[in-house]
């Protein structure tokens, strides 16, 4: 992988010859996920970092866009994502997201318990009434574990350290109807539109789940992949990041949603 910097919450940054910095030594990385994880407050008792920033209104030259309208240009943002991926994959036909639902979750199954003296614990949720948009909670767990399961994701596959669990977890991962994403993420202004990690909770917009981003030309496997690593990524104290040059690949904590800045998109914290 391309050479540049990619950024980690402690130790304090040193140089390296490539642009993610390994873990010195996996038990540094389970000392990382418990550490950051164990200081998240209650939801909505501190302003944490959004997916993106907004710009402010009067900079803003496009209309506001709701998810309701987002669901319903499939043609305009999920064809050219899909166009984009290496490998393709037919998808059937569901509805649009819609852009409330009732606050209430449905909590995926975990086959085994997370092993004794796991550090971190984390649950996948998908709020009630998704299922016709195509959001099926026990598809997206397996999806957000093969994620924070992969060697190139912020624990290195070491076990015992990010540990998906049925109940009581350190950090829940939702994936939420627009209007829930908001309210999940206030203070913070996600419009409808992004997602956000937000004291103990991350919340996926559900339209982005479903759609992906035009800016992320990486396929809509490959945005999945960013969107859980960049909001995790906030969990275990990772700040927004800059494009380090054109062509390289994009620091997973970019905010890839909005715009690449001439970087190429890259889902993963670690080569």
């Amino acid at each position: 992988m391309s050479s540049g910097r990619h950024r980690a919450p402690r130790p304090a940054p040193r140089a390296v010859p490539r642009r993610h910095r390994a873990v010195v030594g996996l038990g540094a990385a389970g000392a990382l996920a418990l550490g950051a994880l164990a200081m998240l407050g209650p939801v909505g008792a501190e302003s944490s970092v959004a997916e993106e920033t907004p710009a402010p209104a009067a900079a803003d030259p496009a209309p506001r866009r709701t998810a309701a309208s987002l669901g319903n240009v499939g043609a305009a943002v999920v064809d050219p994502v899909r166009g984009r991926d290496p490998r393709p994959e037919p998808e059937p036909e569901s509805e649009p997201v819609p852009y409330a639902g009732p606050g209430t979750f449905e909590v995926a199954p975990v086959e085994q318990p997370p092993p004794p003296g796991t550090l971190t614990t984390y649950t996948v949720e998908v709020e009630r009434g998704l299922a016709p948009s195509g959001i099926d909670a026990a598809e997206v767990a397996e999806q957000v574990h093969a994620i924070l399961g992969d060697p190139r994701s912020w624990v290195r596959g070491e076990a015992g350290v990010l540990e998906p669990t049925a109940a009581d977890p350190d950090l829940r991962i939702l994936v939420t109807t627009p209007a829930t994403t908001d309210r999940f993420c206030a203070p913070l202004n996600t419009r409808g539109e992004l997602s956000c990690r937000n004291g103990g909770v991350v919340a996926l917009n559900a339209v982005r789940w479903v759609r992906g981003s035009l800016a992320y030309d990486g396929g809509l496997r490959g945005y999945r992949r960013y969107l859980v690593n960049h909001e995790v990524g906030h969990a275990l104290g990772n700040g927004h990041e800059s494009c380090p040059g054109p062509g390289l690949p994009a620091p997973v904590m970019l905010q890839q949603t909005v715009v690449l800045d001439g970087c190429v998109p890259n889902a993963w914290p670690y080569p």
